[in-house]
């Protein structure tokens, strides 16, 4: 950043701002970066002869969406280098985000209430194991989200899954011809220049049906003009043929519709169905300790006004952060040296990191609400019977909110001048309770039918 407040667009935070940008399919130029092909050429040679060094661990998640996107590599230099000199972080090279399940069964009897009870006598999800050596491959192990965990351990839960890593069985795909269903979770954040061809691939060597779990369009609103790409459409034309596909709302399902996939059932999130209780109720406490906590997005590009005033609020009460991705809050996200020193003082106070469920749950417990941005970080606290207001940002959040009658409102709706006990009373759960059950056995009927249970 220069010293008038504009971005330079040659320092490693401008790059790495302006990358995640163009990851996200949005132009820089967009949000105050005056990008050209010389520019891009600058950056290139800067990387190559070491003059820019970047640090992997906040790069890792703009590689891997660079990496899905090959008309964006073909036609800039930057994006095409990122993604060859690190291939470790592109799914197309075989590290996915979200690790695919594979589950074997056989013709054991179950009992029809429990979702819980499993075809075969052995079910095993394949994904990486936790590495907590250091925090960028603790990251890596969780598909650059913690919020993941608290999706994938519902799922283990939901199904018993015994876990085991993916590379037992990467070298030979024809091993997956012996299992009855391969349960996936790679299609839960599909953009428009999403590249599903390693999936296709996989998919493509074997009979066995792969039923995806919870399918979600990502736009930052819900735009009826969503467009699915060639590569996206081919893996679900072929998946619809052997599966029932999981769908996470109402506006995924009529976009799929539109190009023709078909063979869908809306399910919304497994991380809600973790009490495997159909009669299931959350009861909403009283509010006395106050102890709150707040959740925000991945901090990339430009804040708007709501959230710099969220997050003042939350700071200006010194309330408790849980970060849920490696991407830092910079300064070029806010041009206000003042604001970004008060923000980035509170959150390195008050940050919390969780890589693991159980002690994430451990760590909120004794809190007394919570409120932000994050599905997952809302849902675990659901789990810990802390009641939960969703403000929502995006597509994926906002018809999860829908399809399950949570409380939310939308982060520009939010207000400042009104106090916290405002906002818990808007955290009121009964249309959630009314519509629970329904809920619940809606998505164990898709479990049925996909032999997931009976």
């Amino acid at each position: 950043m220069t010293l008038t407040g504009k971005n330079c667009c040659i320092c490693e935070k401008c790059m790495r701002t302006l990358y995640a940008i163009l990851a996200e399919g949005f132009s820089p130029e967009e949000f105050g970066f005056p990008m050209t092909q010389e520019m891009y050429q600058k950056h290139l040679e800067m990387l190559k002869n070491g003059e820019i060094q970047i640090p992997v661990i906040f790069w890792a998640d703009i590689i891997k969406k660079l990496s899905h996107n090959q008309k964006l590599q073909d036609t800039n230099p930057v994006a095409k280098y990122l993604v060859e000199k690190f291939p470790q972080y592109g799914e197309k090279y075989g590290v996915v985000n979200y690790p695919t399940r594979i589950s074997y069964f056989s013709s054991t009897d179950v009992q029809a209430d429990d979702v819980s009870h499993k075809i075969g006598s052995k079910v095993i999800m394949f994904k990486s194991d936790l590495n907590l050596e250091t925090k960028e491959k603790a990251f890596q192990s969780v598909g650059m989200n913690t919020g993941n965990q608290v999706f994938s351990s519902s799922l283990e839960k939901i199904l018993n899954l015994e876990v085991s890593p993916w590379n037992k069985i990467q070298k030979d795909h024809s091993q997956l011809n012996d299992i009855k269903a391969v349960v996936t979770t790679d299609l839960i954040w599909i953009n428009q220049n999403s590249n599903f061809d390693y999936l296709y691939e996989r998919l493509s060597k074997v009979q066995t049906p792969f039923v995806p779990i919870s399918i979600g369009l990502q736009a930052g609103k819900l735009d009826p003009d969503f467009r699915l790409n060639s590569s996206c459409l081919k893996v679900l034309s072929a998946m619809q043929e052997r599966a029932i596909l999981g769908v996470r709302g109402e506006y995924t399902a009529s976009i799929l519709e539109k190009h023709g996939i078909t063979n869908i059932s809306i399910i919304g999130c497994p991380s809600l169905y973790w009490t495997k209780n159909p009669d299931f109720q959350f009861e909403k406490k009283e509010f006395i300790g106050k102890k709150v906590l707040c959740n925000f997005r991945t901090f990339y590009g430009n804040l708007t006004k709501s959230e710099k005033h969220y997050l003042t609020y939350c700071a200006n009460r010194n309330y408790t952060f849980v970060e849920q991705t490696s991407l830092p809050f910079l300064i070029s996200s806010v041009n206000d040296s003042r604001f970004y020193n008060y923000i980035n003082n509170w959150l390195i106070k008050n940050t919390k990191l969780y890589f693991d469920t159980d002690s994430w749950r451990t760590g909120i417990r004794g809190h007394d609400f919570s409120f932000g941005g994050r599905f997952h970080g809302n849902v675990i606290c659901l789990w810990e019977n802390i009641p939960a207001l969703f403000l929502t940002l995006d597509s994926r959040t906002q018809e999860l909110t829908d399809f399950f009658h949570l409380p939310s409102i939308r982060m520009e709706e939010f207000d400042r001048e009104k106090p916290i006990d405002y906002y818990y009373e808007l955290a009121d759960y009964s249309e959630f309770n009314r519509h629970y059950k329904e809920k619940y056995l809606n998505f164990r009927e898709f479990l049925r039918k996909n032999n997931l249970c009976e």
